[in-house]
């Protein structure tokens, strides 16, 4: 008889048994402990292999999901599981929020957005990409006209969560980053719906900062290094006129914005669908645009 930590083994056949059981039990603790530091991170997964990017989250061909919604869920959703509710809540939120655009002459043309700001918006009609005054911008929403708009900026985090319901608990649709312009299709206490970037869903009010789409003052410029767009160069913007103002995005030089106001060393401007902040040392002005209105012509998005 001999002693294996503390336990009998009995000889020859029954210790074959015995190991192989005991092999058996630790793969499967080995697995509760991977299992438990990764609920702990907030997700599951079972295979990290085939890692894909579906919408604003990602998802693999086994097991892996937005932590929020394995949080709220308590199940493991595959890829295809995951893109099919993602498109049943779409298609239940409204797969598209009608959108025109009125030119000088007051023609109205469907209009697709590709980049919405609060001054200008860069968009797409019958194919030709262009930039334009947002107030030659309708869309469909039930918001009153002082909160058509909206600008991400939640007091601590990141960005806002964007879900299916009016619910901490419903599904993540994506996630809206912080300085991102949207446009509102209802508002409420607690809850906003909105479309960001052609998805539609819920985020907090509380993290929201609303306008209303009337012509706004602004100059047009572009990002530049000493006055010229010499390629290869690219210049941050932040979310606020700060020097530890967090960086959230880089811009090569030639980049088209809109200047609202120039305070300091900074400059307030949209540029890609971000309300932001530059240094102005890397703003070159072009010919000012005093009041923009919805009888401005639109202008080269080249």
């Amino acid at each position: 008889m001999m002693v294996f930590t503390g336990t009998c083994v009995p000889d020859n056949t029954d210790e074959e048994r015995f190991m192989k059981r005991l092999i058996a039990l630790l793969a499967a603790a080995a697995l509760l402990l991977c299992g438990a530091a990764a609920a702990e991170s907030g997700m599951v997964v079972t295979d990290k292999s085939g890692i894909t990017n579906v919408g604003n989250s990602f998802v693999d061909s086994g097991d892996y999901q937005p932590p929020e919604e394995a949080e709220s869920s308590g199940q493991h959703l595959t890829q295809e599981e995951w893109e099919a509710r993602w498109a049943k809540y779409s298609a239940a939120n409204g797969v598209t929020t009608g959108t025109v655009y009125m030119d000088e002459a007051g023609n109205i043309f469907p209009a697709e957005i590709i980049a919405l700001g609060l001054g200008r918006s860069t968009i797409t009609v019958d194919g030709t990409e262009m930039i334009i005054p947002t107030s030659s911008l309708k869309w469909d929403t039930e918001a009153d006209e002082d909160h058509v708009l909206a600008i991400v900026t939640p007091a601590k985090q990141t960005y806002l969560t964007l879900r299916a319901k009016k619910s901490q608990k419903s599904f993540v649709m994506g996630h809206c980053d912080k300085c991102r312009v949207l446009r509102v299709i209802t508002t409420g206490k607690t809850w906003t719906m909105v479309d960001d970037n052609g998805v539609r869903g819920y985020v907090m009010t509380s993290g929201l900062t609303f306008f209303d789409n009337s012509p706004k003052q602004y100059a047009a410029g572009l990002i530049t290094v000493k006055g010229k767009t010499p390629s290869g160069n690219t210049v941050h913007v932040r979310s606020s006129n700060k020097n530890t103002a967090r960086q959230i995005a880089e811009y090569p030089v030639g980049t088209p914005i809109t200047v609202f106001a120039q305070e300091g060393k900074w400059s307030e401007i949209d540029v890609d669908g971000l309300h932001c902040y530059i240094l102005s040392e890397f703003v070159t002005l072009q010919e000012p645009l005093i009041i923009a209105d919805a009888s401005a012509g639109p202008e080269s998005a080249n």
